[in-house]
């Protein structure tokens, strides 16, 4: 199929954010908790950037004859299944540093650390016997 060559540039675009997308998510495994939450907003707007170029590689293929359209169809439903699940996971990865960044370092809930916490319902439990 021959595709304008406006349409194989939002293609180009569309693969590269994509790509960028996945290396954010690389980094993201290995990167300081502080630094997360900057990373996890970077995939966020290259995930926009790469919707504004699959809509308009979409726009572009509407101007194309059907049959080339025809041809387009399933690589772009693929890159739109591609990106949803891109954006679920940056969706998840925020949910998660926004859930990190309440719970402060060592694990403490309310200033009472896990141990003294334990500790306290060890109390409870030998009293109540």
């Amino acid at each position: 199929v021959t595709v304008s060559e406006l349409y194989a540039e939002y293609e180009s675009d569309f693969k590269r954010l994509q790509d960028e997308i996945d290396g954010v998510f690389l980094e993201m495994e290995t990167a300081p908790s502080e630094r997360a939450a900057k990373k996890v907003a970077e995939a966020g707007r290259k995930a926009v950037e790469a919707d504004q170029a699959l809509r308009q590689m979409d726009m572009e293929a509407k101007t194309m004859h059907t049959h080339q359209k025809a041809a387009l169809e399933p690589s772009l439903r693929l890159y739109r299944a591609g990106l949803a699940e891109r954006r679920k996971r940056v969706a998840q990865l925020k949910e998660a540093v926004e859930r990190k960044a309440l719970i402060p370092e060592g694990g403490t809930i309310l200033g009472k650390s896990t141990q003294e916490r334990e500790r306290m319902l060890q109390a409870n439990d030998r009293m109540s016997s």
